[in-house]
């Protein structure tokens, strides 16, 4: 694996339940991931961005964005469940937007040109054993006057033939499933993928998907009880694999929802007047 670029490592983003929670990089609390991304304009040069992470993330209560500035410190966006669009198909994704300041923030966005599809997925046989990373919070270590985002790397384990049940949602979702060493905290982090090197040698990186969680799986254990009495209890356990909601969903809700178009049409009206009236 190549060394990761600060350029992704800085489209990430931190979120919490509180303004609290969110200066004194409170753990215990909860919270999740989110990454910055670009939507272009009619107007070339200007862009939409976004915040993306999980619906369940949203749903939890952690609606509190924090962004690093170039000064050192933190900027919080302290947004509203009525801030947040989710996925029209119940997908586990839900985006905001958000309008940092490209002079006040170190922060970088990601543009859907490198979005996986699945006609990429299928012409470049990208499948198990592809090389994977997820740039995202571990919270046992997430930096209280900064977000200090960690890389997890491992391999693509699973394509989505099978959706994957989510037991806190009720929901199956269509996911990739990557073996990698996931924890609590990743959920919303943006995950992407490394193709071969072509003749040249370079390596195009797409972003996979977000990722969701990770899956439990559930064993028996021997115990026994203060008079030495054996029994059996339930004890569950991280399997290693982490689910992934595709790309190209993420892709179909910035570009087909109606709330999101009409909400893309009023800032690019609303862009197209500032400029013109800056003049030249």
């Amino acid at each position: 694996m190549p060394r990761i670029s600060d350029f992704i490592l800085d489209c990430v983003v931190y979120l919490y339940p509180s303004r609290r929670a969110a200066e004194a990089g409170e753990t215990r609390s909860g919270g999740g991931c989110g990454f910055l991304v670009a939507m272009p304009l009619s107007i070339p040069g200007y862009v939409l961005i976004y915040v993306v992470t999980n619906s369940h993330v949203i749903a939890s209560g952690s609606r509190v964005v924090a962004i690093n500035r170039k000064d050192g410190s933190r900027t919080f966006f302290e947004l509203t469940a009525d801030s947040w669009l989710h996925h029209q198909d119940g997908h586990d994704i839900a985006v905001c937007a958000l309008g940092p300041s490209a002079e006040l923030h170190r922060m970088e966005v990601i543009g859907p040109d490198i979005f996986l599809t699945r006609e990429v997925m299928v012409r470049r046989q990208i499948g198990p054993g592809t090389d994977v990373f997820m740039v995202g919070r571990l919270i046992n270590h997430e930096g209280k006057q900064r977000n200090t985002p960690v890389v997890r790397f491992g391999h693509l384990a699973m394509n989505p033939h099978e959706p994957v049940r989510q037991p806190k949602r009720g929901f199956d979702q269509e996911s990739f499933l990557i073996e990698t060493r996931s924890n609590p905290g990743f959920s919303g982090s943006p995950v992407f993928l490394y193709e071969e090197p072509d003749p040249s040698g370079i390596r195009q990186a797409w972003l996979l998907g977000i990722d969701w969680g990770h899956l439990r799986g559930e064993e028996e254990f021997p115990a026994r009880d203060e008079f030495g009495r054996e029994f059996r209890v339930f004890g569950s356990y991280n399997t290693g694999m982490s689910g992934v909601v595709p790309a190209w969903h993420l892709a179909s809700l910035l570009t087909e929802d109606r709330r999101v178009v009409a909400a893309q049409a009023e800032s690019d009206e609303v862009t197209r007047a500032n400029v013109e009236r800056r003049g030249p």
